[in-house]
């Protein structure tokens, strides 16, 4: 989502950046954030570096909604404001029923130690990638499920 202020884009791209704020974020210093938006206090407005910056924060993984807007301050100045909604964030990864691969082998296939965050999709994906290792050992019907909580 891309959301600006109430005024138009001719105007916005004669205004100087004032301010950043970032909102939502807790887990991901804000510092981490500033670092992949392409926007800096003093320069210019450039509308078409909004669709660059929620790009690359979503390539970092950790948010499920990343809204940016722009309020004027005064007539030739304005505040971005980029807003994020954060994935869960993982605390533990449970097993249950997994008789034939123990939960040190899962976490080793899968990766778990570089999972920070986990949203319904990716949590699908993992499911999936079990369901593919019991295959492997001719486990053909093993059912899978997840549960954020």
């Amino acid at each position: 989502p891309l959301l600006h202020g109430q005024f138009d884009s001719t105007q916005q791209e004669n205004c100087i950046i004032k301010k950043i704020t970032i909102e939502g974020a807790h887990t991901v210093p804000p510092r981490a954030i500033l670092a992949k938006v392409p926007y800096r206090v003093g320069d210019y407005f450039d509308a078409k570096k909004s669709g660059l910056t929620i790009r690359a924060l979503h390539l970092l993984g950790y948010f499920q909604n990343i809204a940016l807007a722009t309020y004027q301050i005064s007539d030739n100045e304005l505040e971005v404001r980029i807003v994020v909604t954060e994935k869960p964030r993982i605390v533990t990864i449970t097993y249950e029923g997994n008789k034939i691969i123990s939960a040190q082998k899962l976490d080793e296939k899968l990766g778990v130690k570089n999972i920070k965050t986990l949203d319904e999709n990716e949590l699908k994906n993992i499911a999936d990638q079990i369901k593919k290792l019991y295959r492997e050992k001719n486990y053909h019907h093993t059912v899978v499920t997840g549960t954020l909580k």
